[in-house]
């Protein structure tokens, strides 16, 4: 006698194909996933860095006219402020610095030039090695 096959359910060959076609589209949208993580994380330290720039550009707009000169500031763990990241606690570095100059068509006004960098091997030496950086420019009159 001869037993009739059933043709209900799935063979192994579709399951397995079934199967990786669901692992590629997965693997897919997870790609997206940690581009999207990276993406978040690159513009969080930037918009950090703005932050430090419009701070300090705010600083020397209430620093005396005759006082204002150029320097360099080195945000870093054990100094003042420090940006720590909420959800881990831990410290980012960046370095600030600000070139102080004569506006060329403004008179009694000057130009305030704030670089505010982060990342980066050289970023110690100078704010022009970071592999990240912002540039802030605001202008100072002097009020007779």
């Amino acid at each position: 006698m001869r037993k009739e096959l059933s043709s209900k359910g799935f063979t192994l060959i579709e399951v397995m194909v079934a199967i990786t076609v669901l692992t590629i589209g997965i693997l897919g949208i997870w790609s997206l996933h940690i581009s999207a993580i990276h993406g978040n994380a690159f513009s969080n330290r930037m918009a950090e860095a703005t932050s430090l720039g419009n701070q300090l550009a705010e600083e020397k707009k209430a620093d005396s006219y005759s006082n204002l000169v150029d320097g360099t500031f080195w945000d870093k763990e054990g100094s003042n402020p420090v940006f720590v990241y909420p959800y881990t606690g831990c410290p980012r570095s960046y370095k600030r610095q600000w070139t102080i100059a004569d506006h060329p068509s403004a008179p009694q006004t000057k130009q305030v030039t704030i670089t505010v960098g982060y990342g980066g091997a050289n970023c110690l030496q100078n704010v022009n090695n970071c592999e990240h950086r912002v540039i802030i420019i605001t202008l100072i009159s002097k009020l007779d």
